[in-house]
Formats: C-alpha cells, structure tokens, sequence
C-alpha cells in the first residue's frame, strides 16, 4: 500500500480498504445503564408491593409482568449467563483480537507513508534536477513495474489476496530503494513497512440461546444488570447477594466488559433474544 509521488515515475499505490471499528457505546452508556438501574428498581418495588398484597390476600395475588421479569443474580444464573454467551464471546474476542492486529500495523504503515510524504515535500521546495544515473534507474524500474502490476491484478482477480499483497510489497520495496538512492534523505523514516493484511470482517453472531427455565425477557434483564455492573466497574447498585455473587465470579466475567463496551456483544436490547 504506497502512493503515487508527484515526480514523473509511475504509480505503483494500491488502495487498502478499511472498516471502521464498531463505535463503542460510550456517550449512550450512561443512558442506557440508567435505564437498566430504573428498570430493575421499578421492579423491586412493585415486587415489594405484590409481595404485601400476597401476604394480605393469603398468596393469591397475581405477580405483576414486571416482577417476573426480573431474575436475581445468583451463581447458578452467572454460570448460565456464561455458557449462553460463550459462543458469541469467543467469536467476538478473536474479531477484537485481530482488529487490534490490524489497526496496530496499519498505524505503523501510515506513520512510515506520512514521514516520506513529509520529507518528499520538503525536498520539492529545493529540488533540483536528478543526475543522470538515478533517471537511468527511474527508467529500469518503471520497465519492472509494468509486468509486476499486471501480476498483482491477476492474483486480485483471482481472489488471491495475500499474493496480490506480497507483489505490492515488493513494488514498494523496490520503489523505496529507488527514491532513497535520489533523495536520501527519506532514509531518516527508516526502512519499508510492509502493507497490512486485509482488514478482519465484524462477526455475525447468532443470537445467545435463553437458558431453560427463563424467557427471553429474563435473561436479557440479567444480561443488562450484569453489563451494567461491569461497565460501571461494581458500582451499578444491586443486592448484597447479588454483589456477594458477582464478586465471586468477576474474573470469569471480566473477559466479558470490553466486549459489551464496545457493543460486539450486545446487553442494552433484547431483539437478538429467541
């Protein structure tokens, strides 16, 4: 991945396409931890007050929608919230893992690509004509690269990427020897940094499975609760037993944080829930 400089030696840039990390949640986070700290204090209190009815009544009293809905969290639905999760979690981890790769050696090739920019700029202001020698080397290197492109786009055509890949590095290598022998001055940004691979494709993930003995809207309100709680690192307010709970079980849940906090997984929302 190069681009073309102003002179008049052939082009030799391909374009690298690049995806845009999924943004992370945060200027809706607060929202949306709010309405999971609303929602479950809403059912507490009804909880309380179909309670005091069931008492008064006898135990007769129907249990409101809201109520049900609400699941406590407790060890047994930790673990059963890991392991409906557990697929999507690893699929999402490996995307992260690989995103992180990516953007990591793409942002050394652009500080490379932008420091021989800069210096080539510099060198225009005050650049004069090139000897003899290095037009007669300019000349050999634009017979090469005509067969080298024509192979770089057949191995595209081909969908062989990582061939199509290894012959634009090797343009690019021998186009950086070729401008540092004119102006050596570009030798200050170090040598070539070979193009990053393709960008890792965004995961589609299937729907976690609800555990048995929840509905849907069960688990996504535990889902959320815990998301709330470790995105607020402990301090989204739940019960002593559910706090004694989440405690215990942290460290296998921590690998969990920055997924939802980048909203790979998702816990703000129950569409994806069956």
């Amino acid at each position: 991945m190069f681009r073309p400089d102003t002179t008049a030696r052939a082009a030799r840039g391909v374009a690298l396409a690049l995806l845009l990390v999924p943004a992370a949640a945060h200027a809706q986070l607060g929202k949306l931890i709010k309405k999971a700290a609303q929602s479950a204090a809403q059912g507490a209190a009804q909880g309380a007050a179909q309670g005091a009815a069931q008492n008064a009544v006898g135990g007769s009293a129907p249990r409101s929608g809201r109520e049900e809905s609400v699941v406590a969290i407790t060890a047994q639905n930790i673990d059963a919230l890991l392991a409906a999760l557990a697929p999507s979690a690893r699929a999402a981890s490996d995307y992260q893992t690989a995103r992180t790769r990516f953007d990591a050696a793409n942002e050394k090739f652009e500080a490379h690509r932008k420091c021989r920019d800069g210096v080539k700029k510099e060198l225009q202001k005050t650049m004069v004509a090139p000897p003899q020698a290095s037009i007669a080397a300019s000349q050999a290197y634009g017979e090469k690269l005509g067969p080298l492109m024509e192979r770089m786009a057949a191995a595209q055509q081909a969908g062989n990427h990582e061939k199509a890949r290894a012959i634009m590095d090797t343009i690019g290598v021998a186009g950086e020897q070729l401008e540092n022998e004119m102006m050596p001055a570009l030798k200050t940004c170090g040598a070539y940094v070979m193009s990053p691979p393709a960008p890792p494709t965004a995961p589609g993930l299937a729907p976690p499975k609800v555990p048995a003995g929840m509905t849907a809207t069960q688990f996504g309100r535990l889902r959320e609760r815990v998301a709330a709680w470790l995105l607020t690192d402990g301090a989204y307010k739940v019960s002593a037993d559910e706090q004694s709970a989440l405690d215990a079980r942290k460290q296998d849940l921590a690998a969990l944080t920055p997924l939802f906090r980048g909203n790979v997984l998702l816990w703000s929302s129950w569409g994806d829930l069956q």
